[in-house]
């Protein structure tokens, strides 16, 4: 089914694609972006990146948030919706994390304790 101007077409659109599919395809680029930088930093082989989880987690949970939260895109808003679930799903709360990954943080001489005292400040203000 087709969608223009708010009304149900009931054949499908053939033919290249119209400014409206290029607009929602650069609006998902840039909402993916995010999720496919952590994917490179996290991957690294020639380096540890224990200490660098949860700043990433954090990053991919807010990016998730704001893009849940921003109406002018319905259709990037459900998805954001949808992924959030299932970011609660495998990540848990705050406090259901992996103590390991804390303590990683922790001992990065560029983190120390400042991530985990502003991801509690921004939590506590949930």
């Amino acid at each position: 089914m087709v969608w223009k101007e708010g009304k149900k077409l009931k054949e499908k659109r053939v033919g290249p694609p119209v400014d409206e599919d290029w607009e929602q395809a650069v609006s998902f680029t840039h909402f993916l972006k995010k999720f496919y930088d952590t994917t490179l930093v996290l991957s690294a082989s020639k380096c540890s990146t224990s200490s660098l989880i949860l700043k990433e987690m954090f990053a991919v949970e807010r990016a998730i948030f704001y893009k849940k939260k921003d109406a002018s895109n319905p259709t990037l808003q459900k998805v954001a919706i949808s992924m959030s679930t299932k970011f609660v799903k495998y990540w848990g709360c705050f406090g259901s994390v992996n103590k390991l990954i804390y303590v990683a943080n922790v001992l990065d001489p560029r983190f120390k304790l400042q991530l985990l005292r502003k991801q509690h400040t921004i939590i506590e203000t949930k």
